[in-house]
């Protein structure tokens, strides 16, 4: 997959401003532990989780607020999502890809596939992900 241009820095910490943006974090892999968790967040506020593991899916929606919208934006734009690049070299066999997908109006306007276990040498991609178990958690406690 590898990665696109960068948007510009200050789209995602605009993200509450912009309906039309989209950012999407997929962690894992369907048929192993945890399964694929997705997270896509909507510039209006639409926040949606999909858990897919071992062909069985599970969907969680929630709505955030302005001000969670906001700061998550900014969050993701302080830790540089869009400049996150994997690390060259090979991988350990249960190594976890990360997928990252920014896009408006449906087109894509960045996408990278990071890998989990460069986030104990990268303290960004680490933020990063944090933020989305955090979320994750969160929408799936809230849904309902």
């Amino acid at each position: 997959m590898g990665a696109s241009p960068a948007v510009a820095d200050d789209d995602l910490s605009r993200l509450a401003d912009d309906p039309d943006l989209t950012v999407q974090i997929a962690i894992g892999i369907e048929h192993f532990e945890d399964g694929l968790v997705t997270l896509t967040v909507h510039g209006d506020g639409r926040a949606t989780v999909v858990v897919r593991n071992a062909g069985q899916e599970q969907r969680y929606e929630r709505r955030l607020e302005a001000d969670e919208l906001r700061r998550l934006g900014e969050e993701l734009d302080e830790l540089g999502l869009t400049s996150l690049r994997a690390r060259p070299g090979g991988r350990p066999p249960d190594d976890a890809p990360i997928e990252v997908l920014v896009a408006r109006d449906g087109r894509p306007l960045h996408s990278a596939e990071l890998w989990y276990g460069d986030r104990w040498d990268e303290p960004r991609l680490d933020g990063v992900v944090r933020r989305f178990d955090a979320l994750v958690e969160q929408i799936r406690a809230g849904a309902g």
